[in-house]
């Protein structure tokens, strides 16, 4: 069951994007776009499988109760008495809403009818934040997780469409000059909310290294630094005629972080971690590259270590060739995959260099 919606919520975020994204495009005026050849199924068919995707979560709580107290409830009963059916119903709801209003309107033709779409848009968006663990904790936890997802859902949305349906050919100069400011105002939103749910989730971030919830987290970063990369080259290196291979590559970088996100919903939040590994082992992974036996009561420091030292420089060197890469203006898909190998070698450069103090 860990497995379905391991796989349900990346496919979940890529829906509410694909559905954010194009109601936000659809407001726009057509001469601040690039040219579009949007299939017309994909809109309702991303809409329809934010219901889908939505009961992955759903399934995965209903299904462990009774592992829990010893007693089954009927799916129904769980939908209206547990929150998170609760949050799916609201949403089941806003997206037959949303539906109906699309089919007896036509959002091309009419953008004040866009603008209200993509407004019910963001109720989806909320209902589904509702369930949401940083929603569990506090207030601001829950307006911290919609400002996330909305940013992600507006930048990456857009993305989206732009690199695998538009054409740079034809209103590219147009687009950049309110896409730029856009997409820097989503990511300082995606930077300062992701900053305040790790003060809920995530308190110890060093220490949380030790857990594979923490490890996953230090792998998001790491992606979304290869992000920033790729967001500076389209928006200022290839500002003048942009490349669809260079936005694409990106829209794969951003899929990563969706898979790795989707795995962390999954494992154990570590908000004390020091307490936690007295009931649970550090992770596999890192009990696979330390050489000592960790003592649970002590906290993570990092010190140069032999293997440490050679990842590190392997990381620089792949860095480097990045630099080359865009300065060369190369190929995107290779600039890519050092990317992935500069974030493979940067994270185990750090675990190897976890010792404890």
């Amino acid at each position: 069951m860990m497995m379905l919606v391991t796989i349900t919520e990346p496919l979940l975020y890529i829906s509410y994007a694909l559905v954010i994204g194009g109601l936000f495009l659809a407001s726009l005026p057509e001469q601040k776009k690039p040219p579009l050849s949007i299939p017309n199924w994909l809109l309702p068919t991303s809409i329809i499988s934010i219901c889908l995707f939505g009961l992955g979560p759903v399934i995965q709580v209903w299904s462990f109760i009774p592992t829990v107290t010893k007693n089954s409830i009927s799916i129904w009963s769980f939908l209206t008495e547990n929150t998170q059916g609760q949050a799916w119903l609201a949403t089941t709801f806003g997206v037959i809403l949303l539906l109906l209003f699309l089919w007896m309107n036509d959002i091309h033709t009419s953008r004040p009818t866009a603008f209200l779409s993509l407004v019910w848009g963001m109720y989806l968006l909320l209902s589904n934040t509702w369930a949401s663990h940083g929603a569990s904790l506090a207030t601001l936890g829950l307006w911290a997780t919609f400002f996330h997802f909305l940013a992600v859902s507006i930048w990456f949305g857009i993305l989206l469409y732009i690199a695998w349906f538009g054409s740079t050919s034809e209103r590219w100069g147009s687009f950049l000059k309110w896409y730029t400011p856009t997409s820097i105002a989503c990511i300082i939103t995606i930077f300062l909310a992701g900053l305040i749910l790790m003060q809920y989730i995530a308190p110890e971030y060093w220490n949380s290294w030790l857990l594979p919830y923490g490890e996953a987290l230090l792998i998001k970063h790491l992606l979304f630094a290869v992000i920033l990369s790729f967001a500076i080259v389209n928006a200022f290196w290839l500002r003048k005629k942009g490349s669809l291979s260079w936005l694409r590559a990106e829209t794969i970088i951003v899929v990563l972080i969706l898979i790795v996100t989707g795995w962390m919903g999954q494992q154990e939040p570590p908000h004390e971690v020091l307490t936690t590994l007295q009931y649970v082992p550090v992770s596999p992974l890192f009990e696979t590259v330390t050489t000592q036996d960790w003592n649970p009561l002590k906290e993570v420091t990092l010190s140069w270590t032999s293997s440490s030292i050679l990842l590190a420089v392997m990381s620089l060197g792949f860095f480097l060739l990045m630099i080359v890469w865009v300065y060369q203006k190369r190929s995107a898909w290779l600039y890519l995959l050092l990317g992935v190998l500069w974030v493979c070698t940067s994270f185990l450069a750090i675990l190897f260099s976890i010792t404890p103090r």
